[in-house]
């Protein structure tokens, strides 16, 4: 292994981590920072040697600190698969819901020499909703950019609200608080906050037209939603089966929710916590039971309850039958 190799070795990559925050450090700060940025254990004897108090060559100690003796910024090389990936961003079908197009231009620009091995015609993605964002007619690039500029400017936006058989709303008036976007569902949602009931939900933006910025400044809206946010927050952690399609399928299913997943060494198992909003409970223990027997709910008891409880159920009719 080649210590100062960036693909090859973490302590690079730390240290240009250090280097382009130009603080200075106390050495607990730094195995903290380690602790917390870096996967692994440390390696005393490389760290003693990269922050040495007496022959320090990229950190110099002084007065207790280690201070940066490079005083530059060190850039970003990219991997050549890196290069590859970002060659084909421009090419998946939902550039244009997430990049404006002066980013695309650059994207295109940068990576014009780069000669991609990749073909995405042979990537299949699997257990994603068929009628979604990247394969409708409608660019959501006007949209999203006038509700990211409400949120931003925390401004009330009018729309209409509609789906066929369902529901019809005309000149719907509403705040704008978080845009979120669903993988395996491949759709948008919009967390909104609506004066007239006073309350939080969500919308989908494929049901949303004629969308239009009001004058209206709604900074309550935003305050009121954190303290939503504190108030109707839920978490369930999740252990994972070790195989490779399981975790994948995992982090398609949950991808609009808040989520860390951690690697159970000894126990050779993935834990995942998912944070959650009450309203999305009865959603969520559908995602979790679509998954059978690859996951086990640790916390919480009631999850577990209902998910045995629905178990037992399925169970029963089954017997009926």
């Amino acid at each position: 292994m080649k210590l100062f190799h960036e693909v090859e070795n973490k302590y690079y990559e730390f240290l240009s981590y250090l280097l382009n925050h130009k603080a200075e450090y106390s050495k607990e700060e730094i195995y903290e920072l380690f602790e917390k940025e870096f996967s692994g254990e440390v390696d005393f004897e490389v760290m003693d040697s990269l922050f040495s108090k007496e022959n320090g060559s990229i950190f110099c100690f002084d007065e207790g600190n280690f201070v940066p003796a490079i005083q530059e910024s060190l850039p970003i090389r990219n991997t050549k698969v890196e290069l590859q990936a970002a060659k084909l961003l421009t090419k998946t079908g939902y550039e244009r819901h997430f990049l404006s197009e002066e980013t695309i231009y650059k994207l295109d620009l940068a990576t014009k020499d780069i000669e991609s091995e990749w073909n995405l015609d042979a990537i299949v993605i699997k257990n994603q909703y068929a009628e979604g964002a990247t394969v409708q007619d409608k660019n959501y690039e006007k949209e999203l950019r006038l509700l990211r500029k409400a949120i931003k400017e925390k401004t009330a936006i009018c729309c209409d609200n509609e789906k066929e058989g369902e529901f019809s709303y005309h000149d719907r008036y509403i705040v704008p608080v978080k845009l979120e976007y669903s993988f395996i569902g491949d759709r948008y949602w919009v967390c909104v906050y609506e004066p007239v009931q006073k309350r939080y939900f969500k919308m989908r933006l494929d049901t949303m037209s004629n969308i239009r910025m009001t004058e209206k400044i709604c900074r309550e809206a935003f305050d009121g939603y954190a303290e939503y946010q504190k108030k109707h927050s839920k978490k369930v952690i999740l252990e994972v089966e070790r195989t490779r399609h399981v975790i994948e399928r995992c982090f398609r299913i949950f991808s609009y929710y808040d989520r860390q997943a951690v690697y159970d060494e000894k126990e050779k198992k993935y834990l995942l916590e998912i944070q959650y909003f009450s309203q999305d409970e009865k959603e969520l223990i559908r995602d979790i039971m679509s998954l059978g027997s690859s996951v086990v709910v640790l916390e919480p008891q009631e999850i577990q309850q209902e998910v045995y409880r629905r178990i037992l159920l399925a169970k029963s009719n089954y017997n009926a039958e």
